[in-house]
């Protein structure tokens, strides 16, 4: 099938809207040679952990892919069914899904007759978890809370569960933080740089007009002065500057980075965000908080 391969997606151990596949590996126990077991079949069962009742999934069957006896041996002892093999065969037969149960799953042996002789029960499962991660923190460190032309600044996106990354095609394609995303002036994107369990690692290279002293408007900085920026409105082109005390009296947000006007003030927007999933297969959120 044309673009199977960029669709198959298999995540052991979880199922969800992400998955397309599940392989199902049934286990057969070698016995001596009885002829009413060739041509048997396997009837594979599952069920939500929270019913009583099984959902057949379907019969597998045939001398070609089930029993055939080979030097006095069953043969194959293991069984490997594809989904994408059998269309017929999977999970979509099950009802009552939701959120945080499991599948259980079965196989029943049958001779040729159709007399069932044997069945599994030690009942794998796999997960549902259809709850995508999402963003927690967004944070930055910028030494003295000053920055200037040509500085790189590292931030550091947060999420709530461990994530793993697919690999870009191209490297330009890659996920990045877009910063000011609701304003007019154009600020360069925070570029992808590694990952490690729940933190996504990101730079941004200051630019010619975007340091500290343009944020400042010209206002001098003392030594040992009491610096911060104090935000009346997140939409306004420069902050006020002045103490914390003063500016959380007259109910204004205080901010002691300038970073943070920059990058947190207004909404932050993390691009091609499809490149990190949770370990189940679900799609990070793009939305960030502020830093």
């Amino acid at each position: 099938v044309p673009g199977a391969a960029e669709n198959y997606h298999e995540v052991v151990g979880y199922w969800n809207g992400y998955n397309t596949h599940v392989k199902y590996t049934i286990p057969v126990q070698p016995t001596d040679i009885d002829l009413t077991m060739n041509n048997g079949r396997v009837d594979l069962l599952a069920k939500i952990n929270t019913q009583t009742s099984w959902d057949t999934l379907g019969s597998i069957g045939s001398d070609d892919y089930y029993f055939a006896y080979e030097n006095e041996q069953i043969s194959p002892l293991e069984i490997v069914v594809d989904s994408i093999l059998t269309d017929d065969i999977g999970v979509e037969d099950i009802n009552a899904f939701e959120d945080g149960l499991t599948i259980q799953f079965s196989a029943v042996l049958y001779d040729r007759a159709g007399n069932p002789v044997n069945y599994s029960d030690d009942w794998p499962i796999l997960v549902i978890d259809e709850t995508p991660p999402e963003v927690t923190t967004v944070t930055s460190t910028n030494e003295n809370g000053i920055y200037n032309e040509g500085d790189v600044i590292n931030i550091s996106v947060i999420t709530s569960e461990t994530i793993v990354k697919d690999d870009v095609v191209e490297q330009g394609d890659d996920a990045t933080v877009k910063l000011n995303a609701n304003n007019n002036e154009p600020y360069p994107d925070a570029i992808f740089e590694s990952h490690v369990d729940d933190t996504i690692n990101f730079t941004y290279t200051v630019e010619t007009g975007h340091s500290t002293e343009k944020i400042l408007a010209g206002d001098a900085i003392g030594a040992g002065a009491e610096i911060g920026t104090c935000i009346e409105h997140p939409d306004i082109e420069h902050p006020e500057i002045g103490n914390q005390a003063d500016c959380e009296a007259d109910g204004y947000e205080w901010y002691d980075e300038y970073l943070n006007y920059l990058v947190a003030n207004t909404s932050l927007e993390l691009q091609d965000s499809y490149y990190f999933r949770d370990i189940a297969g679900n799609n990070l959120t793009t939305t960030l908080p502020p830093l």
